[in-house]
């Protein structure tokens, strides 16, 4: 079991650092004309009328993707870039948990205005807290981990699907960036050479 969990951590590593090449290259490529990159997928629109949500609706997405999920079905509105890097920090140092943090959003004054209710939260908090109490908490992991088998085990397929796609998607834009800079580099070849220098050839 805890060699499927580390693997599933790497997976998400990989899919972390990923995204970050993606928006690396989508940034060189928005800065030169007449380069096309395919847009990246966008977040499923939230009804701000919508309060009732499932928990797993909101785990199904990780690091930023789950931050910025959460602002928008918490507390109805995208992040603010403090608040987004705060979280984002936290979840990724290990001092909070997803469904942790979700519940201290919740249970924020503009969380507690909104009033979201996300069934499956309060029962995956208490069972998180049990799990850090000695004795009890090897029990209660032991058991929580094999009832998650199945889970861990889809979502590791999942993981490995998304990450096929998306190193294909990696590698049609890198093309597409590469093509683009060989075509301008051709341009200023041809560009230096003038009707001067063709002559005294």
């Amino acid at each position: 079991m805890p060699e499927q969990v580390r693997h599933l951590q790497r997976l998400v590593a990989e899919r972390v650092a990923l995204r970050q090449m993606d928006q690396s290259v989508s940034g060189l490529a928005g800065s030169g004309a007449g380069l096309s990159l395919p847009p990246r997928a966008a977040f499923p629109v939230v009804d701000p009328d919508r309060r009732h949500f499932r928990l797993s609706e909101l785990l199904a997405y990780y690091d930023r993707d789950f931050v910025q999920f959460a602002y928008l079905v918490v507390l109805g509105r995208d992040p603010d870039t403090a608040g987004l890097d705060s979280r984002l920090q936290a979840l990724q140092q290990g001092r909070r948990s997803r469904v942790g943090l979700l519940m201290r959003m919740r249970h924020s004054a503009e969380g507690k205005v909104r009033g979201a209710r996300i069934k499956g939260l309060y029962r995956a908090f208490a069972v998180e807290c049990a799990g850090a109490v000695p004795v009890l908490g090897y029990l209660v992991r032991g058991l929580r981990a094999l009832i998650s088998l199945p889970r861990l085990h889809r979502e590791l397929e999942d993981l490995r699907a998304n990450l096929v796609m998306q190193r294909n998607d990696m590698d049609d834009r890198l093309a597409r960036v590469v093509e683009y800079q060989n075509r301008v580099s051709r341009d200023a070849r041809y560009a230096n050479i003038s009707p001067e220098s063709t002559d005294g050839q």
